[in-house]
């Protein structure tokens, strides 16, 4: 059903960075996550992902409490993260583009044992893939960099297409990217979204936010600051939380 919760977070704490944050994120919602620089955002996202295992509290994925040790253990539990610097955490530049798009259901696939590699089921998720996300490459086989900044992202975003993606955590998702594929990956943040993920996008563009957001989050100083329903995702509300004037929908 939409709506229903599909990540659930209780009391994550990290020291200082994360303090007591709690919130859920429905099938097929997008929530926005705002706040200024250092107010948490980027430590909360590469928390979810299993890049940060050192915390305290609950996570659930579909209700079953999940606790990541690394990001495999993330992409088998159906999480799946579009980092915020594509190049230094998300792409590998050695690579091709078809290679750099299935890596992800490799991981996924692989789970510790050894796969054969079906080249032809591939080639056929790299043409499903690139026709969907509207990827301009030349051949499979160009260097993932001879792609622009936005056709970058959006290989990243493929990887969750391949698999059970059931949570989407977007950090900063139109980083360094034109207008016009901007847009395009606002269209399929949407897309995905009425796919019934769950989509969590962190982003320092309020622009983004407002346009993007079934709700949204405010953090300030590693705390949960803002929950706003739509209606309340005003330029106002959301810079009055983050820089810690204002507390709305949080106890």
């Amino acid at each position: 059903n939409p709506g229903v919760p599909v990540l659930k977070v209780r009391g994550l704490t990290r020291g200082a960075t994360l303090q007591n944050i709690s919130f859920d994120v429905g099938r097929g919602e997008i929530v926005g996550l705002a706040g200024l620089v250092g107010s948490g955002r980027s430590e909360l996202m590469r928390a979810l992902f299993g890049l940060v295992p050192s915390w305290t509290g609950d996570v659930l994925i579909d209700d079953v409490r999940v606790r990541f040790r690394g990001t495999r253990d993330a992409l088998r539990a159906g999480v799946f993260m579009v980092p915020e610097d594509r190049k230094a955490e998300g792409l590998f530049p050695h690579l091709s583009v078809i290679e750099n798009l299935v890596v992800g259901g490799f991981d996924q696939r692989s789970a510790g044992r050894h796969v054969l590699i079906d080249r032809v089921h591939e080639r056929q998720m790299y043409d499903h893939i690139r026709d969907f996300l509207s990827i301009r490459a030349r051949t499979p086989g160009d260097p993932i960099l001879s792609l622009s900044g936005g056709n970058q992202q959006k290989v990243l975003f493929g990887r969750a297409l391949q698999g059970e993606c059931k949570v989407l955590l977007l950090n900063e998702p139109t980083r360094g990217v034109d207008v016009g594929a901007k847009l395009e990956i606002h269209k399929l943040i949407a897309d995905m979204a009425q796919r019934g993920i769950a989509v969590l996008v962190s982003t320092s563009e309020l622009p983004e936010i407002l346009k993007l957001s079934d709700r949204c989050l405010v953090m300030c100083a590693g705390r949960l600051v803002g929950s706003l329903a739509r209606d309340q995702i005003t330029e106002e509300n959301v810079l009055a939380c983050a820089v810690g004037h204002l507390t709305i929908g949080v106890s």
